[in-house]
């Protein structure tokens, strides 16, 4: 068999192999990078299954190159629960008026990792309304019980918590928490919440016990207790001048005969 001689030519001026070249940019890479190649590493190893959780109110888990070099790993905290927002999760965009979700009646369901100590509630005037989704602040507005909310679907999980517990703190600081009480300084004239009335009770000529109501709604609150302070002061002047009535004078005579 012939032999076949095999000439090797230099490679100066000619373009390495495709597979050489990928081959030296590779090393080329591990060379320059190896650092950054190893951080990058430890935070994908870091990385739980599934991805990063959706961070709440607190930050869960991060990883940050400190000034040594080193990867610090901050993992999430246990007893994390999944939990769905059937309304959506706001944010800064989205608290502003005219970029609100449109259609507002449209559920857009978000599922995410929360803590469940996030419906707990730090005050008794501060619920977690579920149907809604939103924090509620309850007070005293026009000495009626009143509530607003804080939507999740505005303002976000974090924030809706935190604007409501600085609602809270500005109706306490405005002493608007507690049960207003009415109280008019003339004795017989109170106010009564079930009908929204001043009421007036006095005795008539005869000796009987009577009362007489003014409406909040229809005279005005001001209106109504004035009025029922001067229906107080005038049957109490008329008592004085008619002596407690016909029939008071008899049993009076009784007792003095």
């Amino acid at each position: 068999m012939r032999g076949v001689n095999v000439i090797e030519e230099p490679n100066e001026g000619r373009p390495a192999p495709l597979g050489e070249k990928h081959t030296e940019e590779k090393s080329e890479a591990r060379g320059f990078g190896a650092g950054t190649a190893s951080a990058s590493v430890l935070s994908q190893q870091a990385t739980p299954p599934g991805g990063n959780f959706w961070q709440t109110h607190e930050q869960t888990e991060k990883t940050e190159t400190e000034e040594g070099g080193e990867s610090t790993v901050y993992r999430q905290p246990e007893g994390m629960v999944q939990h769905v927002f059937q309304w959506g999760i706001g944010n800064a965009f989205r608290a502003i008026s005219v970029n609100r979700y449109r259609p507002v009646h449209a559920a857009r369901p978000k599922e995410v990792s929360i803590h469940p100590s996030y419906f707990v509630s730090p005050h008794p005037c501060v619920i977690w309304e579920p149907l809604n989704e939103a924090w509620e602040v309850y007070f005293y507005e026009n000495r009626k019980k009143s509530a607003k909310p804080f939507p999740v679907k505005k303002f976000g999980i974090a924030r809706a918590k935190r604007e409501a517990l600085d609602f809270l703190k500005q109706m306490e600081e405005e002493g608007r928490l507690e049960k207003p009480t009415f109280a008019s300084g003339v004795e017989g004239v109170t106010f009564d919440q079930v009908t929204g009335s001043w009421i007036c009770r006095y005795i008539d000529a005869d000796g009987r016990s009577m009362s007489r109501g003014f409406s909040a709604d229809f005279h005005g609150f001001e209106e109504a207790k004035n009025l029922a302070e001067e229906r107080k002061a005038a049957t109490m002047e008329n008592l004085r001048n008619d002596f407690l009535g016909a029939n008071m004078r008899l049993v009076k005579d009784k007792q003095t005969s």
